[in-house]
């Protein structure tokens, strides 16, 4: 009860001022970001054949800024993202292969990055305001697949590494003057590397990303 009145009082105290941000200021931000999709098992287009498949992507970015004047921000990012698919054939035993054989096969992506972050801050109205957050970086991917048909199973993974430079917009709105909650989708991007043993790759565009939910504390 002691803590629960404890937390309380901090909570209070922080809420005291208006929220703003200002020359100085450091904030501590976690977001995180999760899809899920897939099918019921449906007719795979041959008879006694039935599929299945889900995808999945989850993401975690810690990040912390500080503030040079009452607009920019200036700090490091990193993250992980994991995705991955997952499917399933069954086969009835009045087709290719015994009803006991199954066909399921796997594959993914898991993600990482790290590098410096510069933030312009657009207040809204009161406690919202618009970020425009700058990354360039370092970012490292390694896949992975499984593909198993009864007693056989066929394993692949590769790696590729890319230089990256994006922009994020995110909505921030300032619970009181210490707590705030943040909403980030979409980017424009700019990506350079490749796979291993392959030829270079580029990427240039716009699109929604990954939609993030996210806390962040100001001190």
């Amino acid at each position: 009860m002691k803590k629960m009145i404890v937390l309380f009082a901090a909570l209070t105290i922080c809420g005291a001022t208006m929220a703003q941000v200002s020359s100085g200021d450091w904030i501590v931000k976690g977001g995180i970001g999760l899809n899920t999709a897939g099918t019921f098992p449906y007719d795979g287009g041959m008879s006694g054949v039935k599929m299945s498949d889900s995808y999945n992507l989850a993401a975690f970015v810690p990040r912390f800024e500080y503030f040079t004047t009452d607009r920019l921000s200036v700090g490091m990012s990193a993250g992980v993202v994991n995705a991955w698919q997952k499917g399933k054939v069954k086969y009835e035993a009045s087709t290719f292969a015994p009803a006991s054989d199954r066909v399921v096969y796997k594959d993914g992506v898991l993600g990482w990055f790290v590098g410096p972050n510069v933030n312009y801050y657009l207040p809204l109205a009161n406690r919202f305001y618009l970020s425009f957050n700058g990354f360039i970086g370092y970012v490292g991917f390694s896949s992975w697949s499984v593909y198993k048909m009864g007693d056989t199973t066929e394993k692949g993974s590769m790696k590729a590494n890319f230089g990256v430079l994006s922009v994020v917009p995110t909505l921030n709105y300032f619970i009181n003057d210490c707590w705030m909650l943040t909403l980030s989708a979409g980017n424009a991007s700019l990506a350079l590397g490749g796979a291993e043993g392959g030829n270079p790759m580029y990427y240039a565009g716009i699109d929604w990303g990954l939609p993030m939910l996210g806390v962040g504390f100001k001190f």
